[in-house]
């Protein structure tokens, strides 16, 4: 009987939400009639497997069986494939991988939100806080992995992890170590996806949890994060370096946190062309103990960077092949430790051995979408000193072409291509 009852369901949903040549009429008609027999599955399920439904309408999208036995703990004793293939079989779910489902069709979709809003207040608060949990956890989890993996992964579990984010500052103080650990694992990529005014949200409740958990550690690591987000968006440079200081000198900071304030505190002082205070500040993150070797590799690339706008060549070429060797660099730090020998080598008009380096830099895995399009930039700057007109456009196009690269950067290419149209009509 479930299993006639559950074909039925799956054609005439498929009739009412997926047809696309149904009219709206016919789907009105038959939507009354699928959520009937929508009811009367559900009426027919156990006890648990009615809780295990209802706890399904948490999740706004995939999920794995590992997923739903965490998050629904609190209220199914167990959850494993057999059910959720059950639930497959219903026409429930939908599998999207290998142990991976979500909750197919909209009527279904509607429906197992609804029973999740119908449980008892107290299960709804436990299956919620166990989802923030959970999510926070994984959160933590992706932004150990390399970047290419961290970002398939976030962007797999994003409106999972964006709704356990807002589920533990509705709970806050009770998740306030979930909305600390929020902020700080989500920082990468809500940054490489420019999502400024998110990032600022999130790092703005993350500290406000960290104050109330008294957690200087994770409090100096947020002032230091967020600030560093003010300093990039608003270049207030002397506000970013009141609290990169504070977070420099807060009681309980771990070591890295304080070489990474000081790597903001040479930023701030690069922007303003302070060099040898920029030097300093990088210096001391470089030899901070307990650094990590990612932020240390930054340091050296930094360095370098000072070195080759005073035209210190040597220097220059020296701090960037450090970073390049420094076992546990970040990919786009080695990236752009590339794109700095370039420059170097373009400076002393050793166009083959620049050009090298740029294609080093353009396919470094992991290499972030700017640093890239760099790469293809100063590839067509280094075509167009040889008067390779046509070969610069296509760099130039090519960095125009790299989505998510900065807005400046996308500028300079369009000036690029403009001079390269100018001398070939000059040329014509």
């Amino acid at each position: 009987m479930l299993l006639r009852l559950s074909a039925s369901v799956l054609e005439i949903v498929r009739q009412t939400t997926d047809d696309h040549a149904t009219s709206l009429g016919a789907a009105i008609e038959w939507a009354p009639v699928a959520t009937r027999a929508l009811a009367q599955i559900i009426e027919s399920l156990s006890a648990q497997d009615r809780a295990l439904y209802a706890g399904l309408g948490i999740f706004p999208g995939s999920f794995d069986v590992a997923d739903a036995c965490q998050v629904l703990a609190p209220i199914v004793d167990t959850v494993d494939d057999k059910k959720l293939v059950d639930f497959l079989a219903m026409s429930l779910l939908r599998q999207v991988e290998a142990h991976r489902y979500e909750v197919r069709y909209s009527i279904v979709r509607a429906n197992v939100e609804e029973a999740f809003r119908q449980l008892p207040p107290d299960q709804q608060q436990a299956v919620g806080d166990a989802f923030a949990r959970h999510y926070a956890q994984k959160a933590q989890q992706y932004s150990e992995e390399s970047d290419v993996t961290a970002q398939t992964l976030f962007e797999r579990d994003w409106a999972a992890i964006r709704k356990g984010q807002a589920i533990a500052q509705e709970r806050a103080p009770d998740l306030d170590r979930e909305l600390v650990i929020y902020a700080n694992a989500c920082f990468s990529y809500l940054d490489a996806r420019r999502d400024y005014r998110l990032l600022e949200t999130w790092l703005e409740a993350g500290l406000a949890a960290a104050k109330r958990r008294g957690d200087d550690a994770n409090k100096a690591l947020l002032l230091a994060l967020h600030r560093a987000i003010v300093a990039d968006r608003q270049q207030q440079w002397a506000e970013a370096a009141q609290w990169y200081r504070q977070a420099l000198d807060m009681p309980g900071a771990a070591p890295d946190t304080r070489a990474i304030a000081c790597l903001g505190l040479g930023c701030v002082a690069e922007e303003q062309q302070q060099w040898a205070e920029a030097a300093q500040w990088y210096r001391r993150a470089l030899d901070t103990p307990g650094a990590a070797p990612a932020t240390r590799a930054a340091a050296c690339n930094e360095l370098g960077n000072v070195a080759a706008a005073q035209q210190q060549w040597e220097e220059a070429a020296q701090r960037y092949q450090q970073a390049l060797d420094m076992p546990g660099a970040a990919p786009d730090t080695r990236a752009r430790a590339c794109n700095g020998l370039g420059c170097v080598a373009a400076a002393q008009q050793q166009w083959a051995e620049a050009a090298q380096w740029y294609r080093q830099a353009l396919d470094m895995p992991g290499a972030a979408p700017d640093t890239r399009a760099i790469a293809c930039l100063r590839l067509g700057i280094v075509a167009e000193r040889q008067q390779q007109w046509t070969k610069a456009a296509e760099w130039y196009a090519q960095a125009l072409a790299i989505p998510d690269a900065a807005p400046a950067t996308h500028a300079v290419a369009c000036l690029g291509l403009g001079l390269c149209r100018l001398r070939s009509e000059e040329r014509s």
